[in-house]
């Protein structure tokens, strides 16, 4: 058998070599992934299995203190509610209409409007079934407590209930 032709001869064992390092080196970043992304993600999912659907979709849309914000507002808001939340501008997440109606259905929400003072806005807000979101500097507490109660969640966030 000649050299050159033959299955293990010299000339072959660069390319054997060589497949077989990229082979090692793929084999090695599959490992890679499956430790360092896919089995924290499949742990954390797993450890969401029992959360609700909106409480899985505000997980994975913002984390875990958005989720348990959203909780805490559906908690405390009866499903007749209005949720006042800031404008756009104020807050993008927490001002953002659609995404708030998103997490907090079937509540109705709205925000004031840009032709009125917040401060105005806020003391007009009297009724049982109004409730102002509190967060990032919003609304003003001075006008809030005024016309509602505090409940704190976290720091500044919270929501401003009806008086009973």
């Amino acid at each position: 058998m000649n050299k050159q032709t033959s299955r293990w001869g010299s000339k072959k064992w660069p390319q054997v070599i060589g497949t077989l390092l990229l082979t090692l080196a793929i084999l090695y970043q599959l490992i890679q992934l499956i430790r360092i992304e896919i089995l924290p993600l499949a742990k954390f999912v797993m450890q969401r299995n029992g959360a609700n659907a909106t409480e899985r979709s505000a997980l994975f849309f913002a984390g875990k203190g958005f989720s348990d914000f959203i909780t805490f507002v559906n908690e405390n808001v009866p499903l007749n509610g209005t949720v006042f939340i800031p404008r756009f501008e104020q807050n993008e997440i927490f001002g953002h209409e659609g995404i708030m109606e998103f997490f907090l259905f079937p509540r109705k929400v709205e925000n004031c409007s840009p032709n009125i003072p917040v401060e105005e806005c806020i003391l007009n807000l009297r009724g049982p079934n109004k409730y102002i979101l509190a967060v990032e500097g919003y609304p003003p507490r001075s006008a809030a407590v005024q016309v509602k109660e505090w409940v704190p969640f976290d720091g500044e966030q919270g929501i401003y209930i009806p008086p009973p």
